[in-house]
C-alpha cells in the first residue's frame, strides 16, 4: 500500500507543469471576464469553451501519463475530461446558446467536477486540502449557478469571472505543491 502510494506521488509529481499552465490560463480567463463582465454573451461562451477544452486536455494528458497516480479513479478522470472537451466544444461552436444554456452546462461541469476533486482529496498522498478546497468550490459554485435559473448575463459573468480566478490559485498552489513534493523526494 505505501509502496503504491509512493509511485503515485513521484508520477503526479513530474507533471506539475501541466496543472501550472492550466492555472495560468484559469488565471487568464478569470482577469478577461472580470475586465468587461458586460461583454457578449458570446465572448464569455468562447473563453468559456477554450478554458473547458484547456481543463480537459490537462485531464487527458493526466489520465494516461499517469495512470498509477490515480488509481482506480482513471476512468473518473476520463469521463470528466471527455464531458469538459465536449462542453468546451459546444461553447465554442454555439456561443450563440441562450445564457441560461451556457450557465446549466458550466454549473453542471462545476459539480461534477467538484466531486472528482472531493473524491480524489481521499486517496492523494499529499495536500488532500488542495484538492478538497478546490473541489468544495466547484460543487459550491455549480450549485449557484444551477439553482439561480434566472441569472444575467453580467451575474454569469462575475461568478464565472470569480471561479476562473479562484480555481487558478488552487491549482497554482497544487502545482507549486507538487513540484515542491517532486522536488523533496529526489
Amino acid at each position: 500500500m505505501a509502496q503504491t502510494a509512493n509511485v503515485r506521488a513521484r508520477t503526479s509529481t513530474r507533471y506539475w507543469w501541466v496543472l501550472a499552465i492550466a492555472a495560468g490560463l484559469s488565471l487568464l480567463a478569470g482577469i478577461i471576464v472580470l475586465a468587461a463582465p458586460k461583454s457578449s454573451l458570446e465572448t464569455i461562451a468562447l473563453i468559456l469553451g477554450i478554458y473547458l477544452v484547456a481543463i480537459g486536455i490537462n485531464g487527458f494528458v493526466t489520465a494516461f501519463t499517469e495512470p498509477e497516480a490515480l488509481g482506480e479513479h482513471r476512468t473518473l478522470a476520463l469521463v470528466m475530461a471527455t464531458l469538459a472537451v465536449i462542453a468546451g466544444i459546444i461553447a465554442i461552436v454555439r456561443p450563440d446558446a441562450t445564457v441560461k444554456g451556457v450557465a446549466l452546462a458550466f454549473g453542471i461541469y462545476l459539480i461534477l467536477s467538484g466531486i472528482r476533486y472531493l473524491a480524489l482529496a481521499t486517496i492523494l498522498p499529499y495536500d488532500r486540502g488542495v484538492a478538497a478546497l478546490h473541489g468544495l468550490l466547484e460543487v459550491i459554485g455549480g450549485v449557484i449557478v444551477v439553482v439561480w435559473p434566472k441569472i444575467g448575463l453580467t451575474t454569469l459573468a462575475v461568478i464565472l469571472g470569480i471561479y476562473l480566478l479562484l480555481a487558478g490559485f488552487v491549482q497554482m498552489w497544487a502545482a507549486l505543491a507538487l513540484r515542491r513534493a517532486g522536488q523533496a523526494a529526489t
